[in-house]
């Protein structure tokens, strides 16, 4: 086990936010990771042969404030992600 890997990961201010499109659906969901460099969208399946992510979007920080997400999400989603990068932006820029 890396130790420091570990220790980085824990202590990284980045989230990982998911969300069902279906409520009905428990092998399908959307998602959206925070990065140093900006935002990576995907959708992730658990079904065999189709596991793993997919429809997968890079988007800058900018851009993500000035056009929105590259897909619908859940307005709690939106809201908790916009609230992230505000507070990570200004640590980032201390």
């Amino acid at each position: 086990m890396d130790r420091d890997a570990l220790r980085r990961f824990v202590d990284s201010p980045h989230r990982t936010f998911r969300w069902k499109e279906r409520a009905d659906d428990p092998d399908h969901y959307r998602a959206v990771e925070t990065g140093d460099d900006g935002l990576r969208w995907y959708a992730w399946s658990h079904l065999p042969g189709e596991d793993g992510p997919h429809d997968e979007v890079r988007q800058t920080f900018e851009d993500f404030e000035a056009k929105g997400p590259p897909w619908d999400i859940p307005v709690e989603t939106h809201s908790a992600l916009h609230k992230w990068l505000l507070s990570y932006l200004r640590d980032r820029r201390r």
